[in-house]
């Protein structure tokens, strides 16, 4: 084999090299964020906030007064975009709200008519996570063991009872969130979560 064709193989072996690494970094870098987050509360706030991707499963429950409903909940983002499926009386059934950031469905007006009270469509998706709503002013703040227990927000008080580990991960997520505003009160417990991405 003459020196030209060593110099072809040689750069061939460099560009398969180079795109296994290319290939692999995104996958590398999602799988850290996807199996372990920072114990340092400060340094897991951004990664929480930035996350476009997640799914869990739960159930809610809305008291006021002596009223109170409950239904099954599944929250499915998908970057902008939040779908939320309700099983049980809220959902008569079985229903399925969907919204892009900045656009609430009609429904949410009609509920928020009903219950009197203006919903925080925009801020869950983060407030489900742990961590404040970035877009808004968090009027209350408190940590506890490098975790978010309580958080007054756009109007809302929230207090995290309980975290619980991730199944396949390295860290822990909220499992009850209860919310308060204007004799409203909103009770979220999450039994499991995933479809994480970066």
């Amino acid at each position: 084999m003459n020196s030209s064709s060593h110099e072809v193989g040689r750069r061939g072996v460099t560009l398969l090299l180079l795109a296994t690494v290319v290939g692999c970094a995104p996958l590398t870098r999602r799988s850290a964020v996807l199996l372990d987050l920072p114990d340092e509360y400060s340094a897991r706030l951004p990664i929480l906030q930035g996350w476009s991707y997640f799914e869990l499963t739960g159930k809610i429950s809305i008291t006021r007064a002596e009223e109170r409903l409950m239904a099954k909940l599944r929250w499915s983002q998908r970057d902008a975009r939040s779908r939320v499926q309700l099983d049980g009386p809220l959902g008569v059934g079985g229903s399925e709200l969907e919204w892009v950031a900045g656009e609430e469905p009609p429904v949410f007006a009609a509920l928020e008519q009903q219950l009197g009270v203006a919903l925080p469509a925009a801020s869950l998706r983060y407030w489900l996570l742990g961590v404040p709503d970035p877009t808004v002013l968090a009027d209350t703040f408190e940590l506890a063991g490098e975790r978010l227990v309580r958080l007054q927000q756009a109007g809302w008080a929230l207090h995290y009872r309980r975290y619980a580990p991730v199944a396949g991960a390295g860290f822990d997520l909220p499992a009850r969130i209860d919310l308060e505003r204007a004799g409203l009160s909103l009770r979220l417990v999450i039994d499991s979560w995933g479809g994480f991405r970066p």
